[in-house]
């Protein structure tokens, strides 16, 4: 056989190693594939004896690279494909490899097609596990590409299949997911449910990777229910994932965690978590969860006022989510790059992107990024002086979040100030009547709409107390923009109350972080409040 060498060679190292041949996929890889190359090459007969070790140390190789290098993953994983022909049984599932593959590298596209066509080799061929794993695959997929429709399908499908088979750790994956699902809609409760049942399949079987899975999905809807105590679930999870080696699932675990920090404990510790995932993303290879996460990112740089390092990066941001099909990413950077614009006096800037933004919200229908949305949409809408429209904006976001009290919480400061600007105080008091918030952002906002509402109902005092208590509590908490407009609220105040000169320290602190920002709406606010003073004064 032409290319006798190398198989003696692959043979050879196949003794050797025994049950450590593993170890030695990629130069298994290399002998194989010569060899194969070579026989075809001369048309040799017995070239298809080599088919099966080539492709299945390609595989290996292509397994032991996906926590590793993605890029090699991916590489091992097509030539595996090129080996295998089509009706080999091992071509479905190394099909939803390869997509894996795909996703993380960042191809979107091509994952998907790896995807569905996995699905479609499957569908009757009675192999119910792989089915169901390239249909979770898929499903997940469906979530960045905001098709929540079609995601919550491909789940329910996933269980039917799953469901009527042994326990495996593809259904604790389903159960996950349907968690994940009901949580991104506010269905924290049932989310917790599902998370639990994922969370026990795992355990009974040993899978030290689904277990850390289901313990995300349990310590998100824990802290969604009020109970922080699911921070040390996700911080477990990271840890775990970090000890077993494991890239994509670690990924997930980093990013949801830094998201949770920046509710609960502040920006600045998010911040750092955030900077943490990125870098071990960036390392592993694993582009689409790094690009999706710098697109989060950028939610925590609007807090921290960091808002010229978020116009040097939309560009690029959005360039790479529209050329990859990743709406969810394209919502997060298109509304921080609006809100910027927008309190930086370019409303008309801001609102060349409203259109296309709320569009994709409103098709994902994740509350994480629709009612951000919603919000900053108004915001744009009343500086346009179509109130009307910004009103009808807080009521649809108000309508969404009506059994969903920290996401109502978390823009409730920007929902307030539109409603009291349209001269619906009432409405803006009623919207935060019953309201049971635990993180500290949702609590300080809570705080926030309340100072603006006894504000606005003529209660001036009680309102100066309000907003000073505001200002230290976004000071603390690290959201710089709050913190200014909380001293600018509170130098108003005190000017109502006929106390200039104690007005003076509070707007020049607004005055200062405002000039940092650039904001230059709020700018010549707190300057017409302080030409008062001056004017007072003299």
């Amino acid at each position: 056989m032409k290319g006798a060498k190398h198989l003696r060679a692959a043979e050879w190292i196949e003794e050797v190693a025994g049950d450590r041949v593993g170890d030695h996929s990629e130069i298994l890889v290399h002998h194989y594939t010569q060899a194969l190359d070579l026989a075809r090459a001369v048309g040799d007969s017995e070239a298809h004896q080599l088919v099966e070790p080539t492709a299945r140390f390609l595989i290996l190789a292509g397994d032991r690279a996906t926590n590793l290098d993605v890029d090699k993953a991916r590489d091992y994983f097509r030539r595996a494909l090129q080996v295998l022909p089509s009706g080999h049984p091992d071509h479905p599932l190394t099909l939803v490899k390869a997509g894996l593959s795909a996703y993380q590298g960042g191809s979107l596209d091509e994952s998907q097609h790896y995807y569905e066509q996995a699905i479609l080799e499957v569908s009757n061929s009675g192999d119910v596990h792989t089915h169901a794993h390239a249909s979770l695959a898929l499903s997940t997929l469906m979530w960045w590409k905001g098709d929540p429709t079609r995601r919550d399908a491909l789940i329910a499908e996933a269980i039917r299949l799953l469901e009527r088979q042994p326990p495996r750790p593809e259904l604790a994956h389903a159960y996950r997911l349907a968690g994940q699902g009901a949580s991104m809609s506010g269905r924290s409760h049932l989310a917790l449910k599902w998370a639990e049942k994922a969370l026990v399949l795992a355990q009974f079987l040993n899978d030290e990777k689904e277990i850390m899975a289901a313990s995300i999905e349990r310590g998100v809807a824990r802290c969604d229910l009020g109970d922080h105590e699911g921070l040390n679930d996700l911080r477990s999870a990271v840890q775990a994932g970090l000890r077993f080696g494991l890239g994509p699932e670690t990924s997930g675990a980093y990013s949801t965690l830094a998201e949770w920090v920046w509710w609960i404990e502040g920006t600045r510790p998010a911040a750092q978590l955030y900077r943490e995932h990125l870098q071990f993303a960036e390392r592993r290879g694993l582009v689409a969860p790094m690009m999706h996460d710098k697109a989060e990112f950028l939610r925590v740089l609007f807090d921290l006022g960091e808002w010229d390092e978020i116009a040097d990066s939309t560009g690029d941001l959005l360039r790479w989510s529209e050329d990859h099909g990743d709406h969810q990413s394209e919502v997060t950077v298109l509304f921080n790059q609006a809100h910027v614009l927008l309190l930086r006096g370019q409303a008309d800037r801001a609102a060349a992107l409203e259109g296309r933004l709320v569009e994709l919200a409103r098709e994902i229908e994740d509350l994480q990024v629709l009612v951000p949305t919603l919000a900053v949409a108004g915001l744009i809408e009343c500086a346009q002086g179509r109130i009307k429209q910004a009103v009808a904006l807080v009521a649809e976001l108000d309508n969404l979040t009506r059994e969903h009290h920290g996401w109502r919480a978390r823009f409730l400061p920007s929902a307030v100030r539109i409603l009291v600007s349209a001269g619906q105080v009432h409405e803006a008091d009623e919207s935060m009547a019953g309201m049971v918030v635990s993180a500290a952002r949702d609590q300080y906002s809570l705080l926030t709409g309340n100072a603006l509402v006894t504000e606005a109902t003529g209660h001036i005092e009680e309102a100066c107390k309000l907003h000073e208590e505001a200002a230290q509590r976004w000071t603390d908490y690290g959201f710089v923009l709050e913190e200014g407009q909380a001293r600018l609220a509170l130098g108003r105040c005190l000017i109502t109350l006929g106390e200039p000169v104690t007005a003076t320290a509070p707007l020049q602190k607004a005055r200062a972080i405002f000039e940092r920002l650039g904001a230059v709406p709020l700018l010549n606010d707190v300057d017409r409040f302080l030409e008062n003073v001056q004017a007072a004064s003299g």
